[in-house]
């Protein structure tokens, strides 16, 4: 959609496509049509998460055996690594009444090397659906390759801090990346960073600048202020004429 107008637009995302990673989209009625050495029933095909092409052909090695449904407590993560060019956003919504909500700061990213591990938290129990899209680097369109849902046995309060949009490359941010934060409490916050020269805890016009390793590692330990609201860590070259935000933590 371009605003309220509907654009055409041009994919591969089904050509040549095994017939191993088809099945998670398409169930032929007749089963030799399913191209598969084991064929799978349609109650085996009830339970696989409808995923389509680009997923497999972008994700690689998921440490989560996924379904359709799967259980958890008020927290789970799900670790992947990615075919280069690529990267992925989750988009978590409460399912409620047949009503679906998008929830804020519920899931967060963290990259360490090659691979990358979503981290999901649910505020309440109950049925929350995922849904994954795909961007290339460099691109702003979206694509959606796939969805799952979770479902939460009990809440939690854990909220994951806010992400902006940067010139940072490589950016792996350690810790902390749970919020609240809770005032008076020490925290150690890391950062890798590729291209910039500095990293700084931000509140008010206080700039707390972090330790620079020769790796491109930041690190601060750091006693949050009792007297702040919110948090933010930002970066800039050499320069620091200005800073980037790139984080934004809650402090209660």
């Amino acid at each position: 959609m371009d605003g309220k107008i509907s654009k055409k637009y041009y994919r591969t995302d089904y050509l040549f496509i095994k017939p191993k990673h088809l099945i998670y989209s398409h169930f032929p009625e007749n089963v030799s049509h399913q191209l598969l050495t084991s064929p799978i029933s349609a109650a085996q095909f009830g339970v696989l998460p409808p995923l389509n092409p680009k997923f497999f052909l972008i994700v690689k090695n998921p440490s989560a055996n996924l379904k359709k449904k799967n259980h958890v407590s008020n927290r789970t993560s799900f670790e992947y690594s990615l075919k280069d060019g690529y990267y992925l956003r989750f988009i978590v919504k409460e399912m409620k009444n047949d009503i679906e909500i998008e929830l804020k700061n519920r899931v967060f990213i963290l990259t360490k090397g090659a691979r990358h591990i979503a981290h999901f938290s649910f505020p309440s129990a109950g049925y929350y659906k995922v849904n994954i899209f795909y961007h290339e680097v460099g691109e702003l369109k979206s694509f959606g390759c796939g969805e799952f849902i979770y479902i939460a046995s009990t809440g939690s309060r854990t909220e994951f801090p806010i992400p902006f949009s940067s010139t940072a490359k490589n950016l792996e941010i350690m810790s902390p990346i749970e919020m609240p934060l809770k005032k008076g409490k020490l925290y150690t916050f890391s950062v890798k960073i590729e291209n910039k020269s500095n990293v700084a805890i931000i509140h008010g016009k206080n700039f707390i600048e972090l330790t620079k390793r020769k790796d491109d590692f930041f690190y601060k330990d750091y006693v949050i202020p009792k007297d702040i609201n919110e948090l933010k860590l930002g970066i800039a070259d050499i320069d620091k004429n200005s800073y980037e935000i790139i984080l934004k933590y809650h402090v209660e």
